[in-house]
């Protein structure tokens, strides 16, 4: 009874809540002599910026321990710390196998201790293989926490195929671990990567191109705003020109020198090679390539 008592309060809830993105709550009654149980439907379900925190997606974990009908759930904004990520990981790794995309982006993690949280996340993606796309932007994540989250999450599922970890807070110490993740069996599932306004510098980047040979998949690769310099966008210019497989690569932000821009003025001149770079343009002027950002 009281199981069901709790459904039916989360229920009435999310028919109340304003979610958007075409979000809708369907459910059927399954009635007997002692309960009535409410059957929930749900595919698509965005929470985002509204102030759940942790007492309120404790309590969607709860109610996900026992749904098998939501394949894509977004808590962009909505307050969550420790507790209620540790709560949802939890579930997810040992209930749920529907989820396919999940969107975790702003949560209350950026002054806080990390460890925690993060290795539940990390038990999660070890366990869970329906899960397609992940987003943990603007989450405050340290090189520490990534390294958590490569060995003992992504590195043992082969399911995650769109990652976005922008707006973090890696350094340029964050390259050996994606070097690693992107080396890996596991990591050549990854299609599309987000690392943008991360300080990864030359030598972040460097590792990353020693990577894209590795990369079987990955064809949407955004580095943008992540204080490259003229070394680093050279070098990743160069493993690009090599292997044909990426298909876009964002690097607006970063700091062009006049190699990087003469590399990039070139490979734009190439059939089939001049949107690879869709955020930056080149253009001469007396004789000398330049760089423009493209609106």
């Amino acid at each position: 009874m009281a199981t069901a008592l709790h459904r039916q309060s989360l229920l009435n809830q999310l028919e109340n809540c304003p979610v958007v993105s075409n979000t809708r709550v369907f459910a059927r009654r399954c009635h007997s002599p002692v309960v009535s149980v409410v059957v929930c439907l749900l595919q698509r379900l965005v929470l985002s910026h509204n102030a759940l925190g942790d007492s309120g997606v404790s309590a969607l974990a709860s109610a996900l321990q026992t749904n098998k009908s939501l394949q894509h759930l977004d808590i962009s904004g909505t307050d969550v710390a420790e507790k209620g990520i540790i709560c949802l990981a939890a579930t997810l790794a040992e209930n749920n196998s529907g989820i396919r995309s999940l969107s975790i982006s702003s949560p209350l993690l950026q002054q806080r201790p990390q460890h925690e949280s993060i290795t539940h996340l990390a038990r999660m993606l070890a366990c869970n293989t329906s899960i397609q796309m992940l987003q943990l932007s603007k989450a405050g994540l340290t090189d520490a926490a990534l390294e958590i989250l490569v060995k003992d999450g992504l590195l043992r599922n082969n399911s995650v195929t769109q990652l976005d970890l922008s707006a973090n807070r890696f350094s340029s110490l964050a390259g050996e671990h994606l070097h690693q993740l992107l080396s890996s069996s596991r990591g050549q599932a990854i299609a599309t990567l987000d690392l943008s306004h991360n300080r990864l510098e030359d030598s972040g980047a460097k590792q990353l191109a020693a990577s894209l040979p590795n990369c079987q998949a990955l064809t949407h690769l955004n580095v943008a705003s992540c204080s490259v310099g003229d070394a680093g966008i050279t070098s990743m210019l160069d493993a690009v020109v090599r292997d044909r497989r990426l298909q876009e690569l964002k690097l607006w932000g970063n700091k062009f020198g006049y190699a990087a821009t003469q590399k990039l003025h070139t490979m734009q001149q190439q059939p089939g090679r001049e949107k690879l770079v869709p955020d930056v343009t080149t253009y001469v002027v007396d004789g000398t390539p330049c760089i423009a950002a493209v609106e």
